[in-house]
């Protein structure tokens, strides 16, 4: 074993190229022939045998190998105590050990720093040790003298996939989003399946009649837009039934003449935000109209859907490059998915303001645009659609589900999140009050002669704005 003392500095003439990095996948950063000399074993060979078949199932995907091997480390706590580490480990769609059966690590427990997947001493100060000194295994030289660990999979979930038994033929598809989904889901059973015609139905086109057709794209907008407002009636219908006025009155910033603006329901101050910043309209108190979502503002793809647009394209991309779809116009079996698809990760979207919406309403406050970015990538869907390659032929679509929130867990939060506007005589006071935006404010001092108190009311509007703007 080599010494910290004489240190990865010692062998870099000697294994590394100074000028690439010293990542595990590819071993680009190395000397293949050194590799092979000092360890008297090709490792860079038993690289990419052993990733080749983890990967199997997804060669159809266009991403590169390494995407779905994270840049941070992921380890078996129990693993690593015996100097083990394995590529399941490190694979993005596994999430515990295939041999312990427990959670996967990927931060220092002791600094709650990642750790780089790469061969470096600028994240450990001794082997199996992080910097802030914390050590993922004690590995003396006598353990690793006596060192003969054997890792066995007992997880058959693990087992099936290198089988791939996810994939019944060559033809079959599994579209996701990596980062959502794990090995255990691909063997549940579907939640949903819907059947789609072929043949006479769909029509041969060419990849330009996608690409660079102003009719498709104004056709994918439209199907978005359709989409967000089902989701949208949905969430009122079942969570703003009883806050029609809380909703008003946050929204249209009500309150009487003198004195605070009235406190703001939960429930208003989730689906208030959740559609703002979804929609990514100007301001959160905006003018109540039948169709909030923006017009279309350049010549590309683009959806009403404005702050999950990235994920829906990037859902969409991969279900062309899964298919003949660019040969085929089954326009059905598309919106389909992609509504499907859509329709979850809004939802799931609103359930993450409805976690934090009983403190934000109560202490004023919403999270940065940072945060509302993190909210909505975790939203992304634990969903997989089995499909075939050809569209042009008849197919079943399978969804396989995994709920990302617990539903008991969501009944906890909505059963702590308490209306401040129960009753009816608050209900007719907040109906009586004047809407007092910052433009009305702004528009009333124009007419009629500026006061004092009219310059206090427009610095406190204006305060109370900024701290629920995003």
């Amino acid at each position: 074993m080599i010494s910290s003392s004489f240190s990865l500095k010692c062998l870099y003439n000697n294994l590394f190229n100074l000028f690439k990095r010293r990542e595990f996948v590819h071993l680009s950063g190395f000397d293949p022939a050194k590799l092979l000399e000092y360890l008297e074993f090709d490792l860079i060979r038993h690289n990419r045998c052993t990733i080749s078949s983890i990967l199997k199932p997804l060669e159809y995907f266009s991403k590169h190998s390494h995407t779905w091997f994270p840049p941070s480390l992921k380890w078996c706590s129990e693993c690593v105590k015996k100097g083990y580490h394995s590529w399941l480990h490190q694979f993005l769609l596994v999430k515990c050990c295939p041999t312990h059966q427990i959670d996967l690590v990927s931060a220092c427990p002791g600094c709650l720093n990642q750790i780089p997947f790469l061969l470096s001493d600028n994240s450990f100060s001794d082997p199996f040790t992080c910097k802030c000194g914390y050590k993922l295994s004690d590995i003396t030289l006598a353990q690793w003298s006596e060192w003969n660990f054997h890792a066995k999979i007992v997880d058959d979930n693990v087992l099936n996939w290198l089988a791939r038994r996810g994939v019944e033929t060559e033809t079959d598809r599994l579209l996701f989003i990596s980062r959502s989904v794990s090995v255990d889901m691909f063997n549940l059973k579907p939640a949903i399946t819907s059947r789609f015609p072929g043949g006479e139905h769909i029509k041969k086109i060419t990849k330009r009649d996608y690409s660079l057709s102003k009719k498709f794209k104004e056709h994918v907008y439209d199907e978005n837009k359709q989409c967000f407002r089902a989701i949208d009636r949905f969430v009122r219908k079942k969570y703003l039934a009883n806050h029609h006025i809380c909703l008003h009155t946050l929204q249209q910033l009500r309150k009487e003449k003198e004195g605070a603006f009235p406190q703001i329901c939960p429930y208003a101050f989730a689906y208030v935000f959740w559609k703002h910043t979804l929609l990514q309209t100007d301001h959160f108190h905006t003018a109540i109209r039948a169709d909030e979502t923006n017009r279309r503002t350049y010549d590309g793809f683009e959806f009403a859907t404005q702050l999950i647009q990235n994920h829906i394209n990037d859902f969409k991309e991969k279900l062309f490059g899964h298919t003949n779809l660019y040969e085929f116009d089954n326009r059905r079996l598309f919106d389909w998915i992609v509504n499907r698809f859509t329709s979850d990760l809004c939802l799931n979207y609103f359930y993450k303001w409805l976690e934090i919406a009983k403190d934000g309403s109560e202490q004023i406050r919403v999270p940065d645009w940072n945060q509302v970015l993190i909210m909505a990538t975790k939203s992304i869907p634990n969903m997989i659609f089995k499909h075939k390659f050809n569209v042009n032929e008849p197919q079943e679509v399978h969804i396989i589900k995994k709920e990302s929130r617990n539903i008991v867990e969501l009944e906890k939060i909505i059963y702590n999140m308490q209306c401040p506007h129960k009753s009816k005589r608050v209900k007719k006071e907040l109906r009586n009050m004047n809407s007092f935006t910052p433009q009305s404010v702004s528009m009333r001092n124009f007419e009629e002669p500026n006061t004092e108190q009219d310059k206090s009311l427009q610095v406190y509007v204006d305060q109370y704005v900024s701290r629920l703007t995003i």
